[in-house]
């Protein structure tokens, strides 16, 4: 995997978004990147706000909009892998995006995002 671009933005628990190009071949524009409070962080492909009818569908509890995913990976393990490498290759060209020192052994897999309708 290859960081080809990459743009800090903090807000909340997002870091910024990544541009990868995976071995085969496959970009990803605008994969995110998050760190929570207590230095917990992952990568994730890139998501889309939930729309139905041309509207928003649903806001988290806090009221932020919630997103879905366009794309993901078919077992936890390629997963947490992917958010791992995410999280490696944008440290290593921008190491003051996160707040808390990073122990990258503790990155964690990234929360599971349900499909609209579906609860937990």
């Amino acid at each position: 995997m290859r960081l080809v671009a990459w743009q800090r933005l903090r807000r909340g628990r997002l870091v910024g978004y990544a541009d990868i190009e995976m071995p085969f071949g496959l970009r990803f524009f605008g994969c995110g990147v998050f760190q929570k409070q207590n230095g917990e962080c992952w990568g994730t492909p890139p998501s889309r706000p939930q729309v139905r009818d041309g509207h928003l569908a649903r806001r988290d509890c806090d009221g932020k909009v919630a997103y879905e995913p366009t794309a993901e990976w078919v077992t936890p393990r390629l997963r947490t892998a992917f958010s791992r490498r995410l999280v490696e290759l944008v440290q290593a060209v921008d190491p003051d995006a996160f707040t808390v020192q990073l122990d990258l052994e503790a990155v964690r897999e990234p929360p599971l995002q349900l499909p609209l309708g579906e609860a937990p």
